[in-house]
């Protein structure tokens, strides 16, 4: 059985990484099962066995990035008491590194609204319950804001990472934020 479920899981990377690929090669809506298959080596009746089709396909791959994110925010949620969000941030930009190609996709294709709207909804959803955990009198309309702001900063400086090919290790990337939010806090600290 646990072969059966390794061919599977097997299958399955072949036919995502083969979406990834000619996404990089042509728009979505002009990539076919068949593109998939034939760069796969698999038949249609394989790609069908998982996925309705290639919109199917492409959701399901943003659900598994959301939720590997979604995992790294509740591990933090367990830590809050550290003093800075270094650790998620580290996190955060390897996992963007590590999977570079996906997230040139996800962020530069006709779906970025779609998937740029669920992880701005994730992030700042779980990220003012991380803020109710690590402050006491979140009550106050600035919190709100400061996510807010956190928020599209790390987007906005994720996507500018992207433009410059990367041109910081996600080491850096971890550090450099970490001290926008820290310094951010001090000052939210003293409204």
């Amino acid at each position: 059985m646990k072969l059966e479920d390794r061919r599977v899981r097997r299958t399955k990377q072949l036919i995502k990484q083969s979406l990834i690929e000619l996404m990089h090669e042509k728009s979505f809506k002009e990539i076919t099962v068949k593109d998939i298959t034939e760069r796969a080596d698999l038949n249609r009746g394989t790609f069908y066995l998982h996925y309705v089709d290639i919109y199917d396909l492409l959701s399901k791959i943003e659900d598994e990035t959301l939720q590997a994110i979604e995992e790294m925010l509740l591990d933090y949620r367990c830590q809050i008491n550290m003093p800075s969000c270094y650790e998620l941030l580290n996190e955060f930009f390897s996992y963007i590194e590590d999977n570079r190609d996906l997230f040139q996709i996800l962020l530069n294709s006709e779906s970025e609204g779609i998937f740029l709207n669920k992880l701005q909804h994730l992030i700042k959803t779980m990220g003012l319950d991380l803020m109710k955990v690590a402050y006491k009198d979140t009550s106050r309309p600035h919190y709100s804001y400061f996510l807010s702001f956190v928020l599209n900063g790390v987007l906005g400086v994720t996507e500018q990472w992207f433009n410059n090919g990367m041109d910081m290790s996600s080491t850096e990337m971890a550090t450099m934020i970490d001290h926008f939010i820290m310094d951010g806090i001090s000052i939210l600290a003293k409204l």
